[in-house]
């Protein structure tokens, strides 16, 4: 009106494409949901929505590339991080559709080595407590390998092993037991004696990390280890998965690596 010349856009660009676009398009992926659900969504909202064509476009040739770089980054830093270290690797298989029609199987490795009882210890308060306890830190995770290694597939053998920990960090190195009744270890020499630092078994200190030895979910996970493996964190990894790659919808390949 009065000569005045202005311009309105919905949206900023970015490299010559509506950037609100993008990040829906970038959204549905990495909330787990499908286009199908979410521009069903906007239609009983009378939103106003990119459509399929688009939103197939951007997912090709901006999101997942951009997902693939970062996974790729992610992935460089552990193998680095684990280069020349010793793992225990567990597997599990997950295909994409059940029955006999399946397209992709997804195959994961993980690291198996269990934090669960090194995050239980380390959580024992107060720090006084904690710092007589960390001492035997490293020998305690080692002993659930050990345990495990023990069981010969006996879970009861399992437990009863990994009981036995309470004894010999009281040095006491025999005692009454169903299927353990001493140590695995060889006759301790003076030296080995003096220069461990033994714990009491009326202190506060022991009773702190008995706590922890003998909690129930402690102890049910331990009997799990009777295969000399423990899958429960891959079967929750998988179960995660779910939501971002359900198995009753079908994808491109590019999509299912995405997701």
């Amino acid at each position: 009106m009065k000569g005045h010349q202005t311009s309105w856009e919905s949206q900023p660009l970015v490299n010559n494409k509506p950037a609100g676009n993008m990040m829906v398009a970038t959204a549905i992926i990495l909330s787990g949901e499908t286009f199908s659900r979410v521009s069903h969504f906007a239609e009983i909202l009378s939103l106003k929505f990119i459509g399929s064509t688009q939103f197939y476009s951007l997912q090709k040739d901006v999101a997942i590339p951009a997902i693939d770089r970062y996974y790729t980054m992610q992935r460089d830093v552990i193998l680095q991080q684990l280069h020349g270290k010793h793992l225990i690797l567990g597997g599990d298989g997950r295909c994409d559709s059940p029955g006999f029609s399946a397209k992709y199987c997804t195959y994961t490795f993980m690291d198996s080595a269990t934090s669960s009882i090194k995050k239980k210890i380390l959580a024992i308060k107060p720090k006084k407590l904690l710092n007589e306890v960390k001492p035997w830190i490293p020998s305690i995770c080692n002993h659930i390998w050990y345990c495990s290694r023990q069981a010969d597939g006996d879970p009861d053998k399992l437990e009863e092993t990994w009981r036995s920990l309470l004894f010999h960090i009281s040095n006491r190195h025999t005692f009454p037991g169903k299927i353990v009744t001493q140590c695995g270890h060889p006759p301790l020499s003076p030296d080995d004696i003096r220069k461990k630092k033994w714990l009491n078994q009326d202190s506060q200190v022991y009773a702190a990390l008995e706590k922890v030895v003998t909690d129930k979910l402690i102890l049910r996970d331990i009997r799990q280890l009777d295969l000399f493996c423990h899958t429960g964190a891959l079967e929750t990894y998988h179960s995660m998965m779910l939501k971002y790659c359900p198995k009753r919808i079908e994808f491109e390949y590019a999509s299912m690596v995405a997701h």
